[in-house]
Parts: structure tokens; sequence; C-alpha cells
């Protein structure tokens, strides 16, 4: 009789309690794992786009070809920015996303935006702002990329070349390359190193 009541008493624990332990609700934190589980709209914005597989690497003269995304989804118009393409995302660590969008220009436009884990932006950087191209004696060109462990690197490079009377070139004035290193803060700021 006394395992009876026993098994009775797990029974109708697990049907009360089971799910304060197996499935949080939302904005809880689950206590077995720690992790939070919030199932908020902005995670299932993020669960709409794709991974960027990193290392990952942009040229300003690339041709960017944008993941297949339903812009008429209520989630991507809710927070996808105005007139911002979606390249993908890039989880920084457990409450920190970040999301490449590019934006319509002469060249490609790309920007780097963190959010928290609700929605909340943390911080921005617009990534690849020099000219791209040859312009008379003048070459320039920017790459960035994002290494596995979430740092980025951006590359601007600037050419001044000697020219003949029919402006083709014939030797290397100056050259300039900059690299600028940056990386994530646990907090999702972007900091210049």
């Amino acid at each position: 009789m006394g395992k009876l009541v026993i098994y009775i008493f797990i029974f109708f624990s697990t049907l009360a309690f089971g799910n304060l332990f197996f499935d949080p609700p939302k904005g809880i934190k689950d206590p077995l794992s720690g992790t939070q589980t919030n199932n908020s709209d902005f995670e299932k914005y993020c669960g709409l786009l794709p991974n960027l597989n990193l290392p990952f690497k942009m040229h300003c003269n690339d041709d960017v070809s944008h993941p297949c995304i339903d812009i008429k989804n209520e989630y991507i118009l809710k927070y996808k920015p105005n007139s911002a393409n979606i390249l993908g995302k890039i989880k920084i660590n457990q409450n920190t996303y970040g999301i490449i969008y590019t934006y319509p220009s002469n060249d490609i436009f790309p920007v780097v935006q963190t959010y928290s884990w609700d929605g909340k932006p943390m911080a921005k950087l617009n990534l690849l702002t020099k000219n791209c191209g040859r312009e008379n004696d003048l070459y320039s060109s920017s790459t960035f990329i994002i290494e596995n462990h979430c740092k980025m690197t951006v590359i601007d490079s600037m050419f001044r070349y000697e020219l003949d009377e029919e402006n083709n070139i014939v030797g290397l004035l100056k050259s300039e390359i900059k690299q600028t290193h940056y990386s994530f803060s646990s907090n999702g700021q972007i900091l210049k190193e």
C-alpha cells in the first residue's frame, strides 16, 4: 500500500509540476540546463534566417546572392530594417545574435547588427565603407572576414599608380593596406581592437 501511495504522489506531482522543469514558461531559465527559454518573436525571426558559414569573407566587388526569405512573413516584417537585405546570422554567444544585412548602393554595403536574445539592438558596424574599384590613377578595395571565433577583420587597400599618356599603369606610386580588427563582447557590443 505504501508503494502505491508513493507512485500516486509521483504521478500527480509530475502532472502538476512537470512542465515547470521540462518546459519552462516563457522568460524563465530552465533549471536543468540553465538556458533561457523564451521563444520570443525575435527568436522566431532568427529561426527564419540562415546561419552564415564561418569563416565568412566578402569583398566589395563580390556578387552577393541573398538567401530566399519570405519577406512577407510577420517576423521578417517586424524585425528586418527597411530597405535591408538579409545575408544571414551568427550566434555570438548564448544571449546575442549578429545579423548581416546589405543595403542597396553603388557598391555592396554590408552591416553587422547585434541583438540580444529578445530583439533589443545592441551594436551596429558598417562594413566595407571605402570606395571600391579604379578611378584614374587610384584603385581602392575593401574586404571583411568573420572568423570562426566571431572575430572580424576589415581590410582596406589603396593603390596610387603612375599612368602614361593613355592612362595605362606604368608604375606604383603609393600603396596603403590597413587592417582593423573587431570582436564581440559578452554583452553584444562590437569592440575595435
